[in-house]
Protein backbone atom coordinates (compact mmCIF):
# COMPACT_ATOMS: atom_id res chain seq x y z
CA UNK A 1 0.00 0.00 0.00
CA UNK A 2 2.88 2.57 0.27
CA UNK A 3 4.20 1.90 -2.69
CA UNK A 4 0.90 3.85 -4.31
CA UNK A 5 1.49 6.55 -1.95
CA UNK A 6 2.18 10.46 -3.37
CA UNK A 7 3.92 12.30 -0.69
CA UNK A 8 3.47 16.30 -1.74
CA UNK A 9 4.87 18.82 0.22
CA UNK A 10 6.60 22.53 -0.66
CA UNK A 11 10.05 21.35 -1.51
CA UNK A 12 7.96 18.78 -4.14
CA UNK A 13 9.69 19.31 -7.55
CA UNK A 14 7.43 19.19 -10.13
CA UNK A 15 8.79 19.16 -14.25
CA UNK A 16 6.48 20.01 -17.15
CA UNK A 17 7.21 20.56 -20.78
CA UNK A 18 7.55 24.27 -21.51
CA UNK A 19 4.74 24.01 -24.91
CA UNK A 20 2.60 22.72 -22.08
CA UNK A 21 3.10 25.50 -19.86
CA UNK A 22 2.51 28.09 -22.31
CA UNK A 23 -0.31 26.05 -24.09
CA UNK A 24 -2.13 26.81 -20.46
CA UNK A 25 -0.99 30.02 -19.82
CA UNK A 26 -2.43 30.88 -23.34
CA UNK A 27 -5.76 29.21 -22.58
CA UNK A 28 -6.16 30.94 -19.66
CA UNK A 29 -5.39 34.33 -20.73
CA UNK A 30 -8.16 34.05 -23.76
CA UNK A 31 -10.34 32.86 -21.39
CA UNK A 32 -9.89 35.89 -19.29
CA UNK A 33 -10.23 37.94 -22.28
CA UNK A 34 -13.04 36.23 -23.14
CA UNK A 35 -15.03 36.81 -20.14
CA UNK A 36 -14.21 40.40 -19.47
CA UNK A 37 -15.24 40.98 -23.62
CA UNK A 38 -18.56 39.30 -22.49
CA UNK A 39 -19.47 41.60 -18.97
CA UNK A 40 -18.29 44.74 -21.37
CA UNK A 41 -20.75 43.92 -24.08
CA UNK A 42 -23.38 43.17 -21.14
CA UNK A 43 -22.65 46.34 -19.30
CA UNK A 44 -23.04 48.03 -22.78
CA UNK A 45 -26.66 46.76 -23.37
CA UNK A 46 -27.56 47.35 -20.11
CA UNK A 47 -26.85 51.13 -20.44
CA UNK A 48 -28.15 51.39 -24.08
CA UNK A 49 -31.31 49.70 -22.39
CA UNK A 50 -31.47 52.45 -19.37
CA UNK A 51 -30.74 55.21 -21.70
CA UNK A 52 -33.36 53.97 -23.89
CA UNK A 53 -36.24 53.25 -20.70
CA UNK A 54 -35.50 57.16 -20.12
CA UNK A 55 -36.21 58.56 -23.53
CA UNK A 56 -39.27 56.64 -23.37
CA UNK A 57 -40.40 57.70 -20.29
CA UNK A 58 -39.49 61.61 -21.12
CA UNK A 59 -41.31 61.32 -24.43
CA UNK A 60 -44.70 59.18 -22.50
CA UNK A 61 -44.69 62.42 -20.21
CA UNK A 62 -44.10 64.95 -22.98
CA UNK A 63 -47.27 63.10 -24.95
CA UNK A 64 -49.21 63.04 -21.88
CA UNK A 65 -49.20 67.16 -21.27
CA UNK A 66 -49.82 67.12 -25.21
CA UNK A 67 -53.00 65.32 -24.91
CA UNK A 68 -53.73 67.30 -21.97
CA UNK A 69 -53.36 70.29 -23.19
CA UNK A 70 -54.83 69.55 -26.55
CA UNK A 71 -58.56 68.65 -24.94
CA UNK A 72 -58.20 71.45 -23.09
CA UNK A 73 -58.24 73.62 -26.94
CA UNK A 74 -60.70 71.04 -27.70
CA UNK A 75 -63.55 72.12 -24.84
CA UNK A 76 -62.81 75.83 -25.22
CA UNK A 77 -63.77 75.26 -29.07
CA UNK A 78 -66.49 73.23 -28.14
CA UNK A 79 -67.66 76.22 -25.88
CA UNK A 80 -67.05 78.59 -28.51
CA UNK A 81 -69.00 76.49 -30.93
CA UNK A 82 -71.77 76.10 -28.88
CA UNK A 83 -71.69 80.32 -28.15
CA UNK A 84 -72.21 80.76 -31.75
CA UNK A 85 -74.77 78.32 -32.41
CA UNK A 86 -76.75 80.24 -29.52
CA UNK A 87 -75.93 83.53 -31.38
CA UNK A 88 -77.03 82.21 -35.04
CA UNK A 89 -79.95 80.36 -33.64
CA UNK A 90 -80.79 83.20 -31.04
CA UNK A 91 -80.57 85.56 -34.24
CA UNK A 92 -83.04 83.49 -36.42
CA UNK A 93 -85.29 83.42 -33.99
Amino acid sequence: MSKNRLDISDSTAVSMPMKNLIAIVGAVAMGVWAYFGVIERLNKLETNTTLLEKDLTQAESALTADIEKNRHQMRMLMLMMMKVMDVVYVGDG
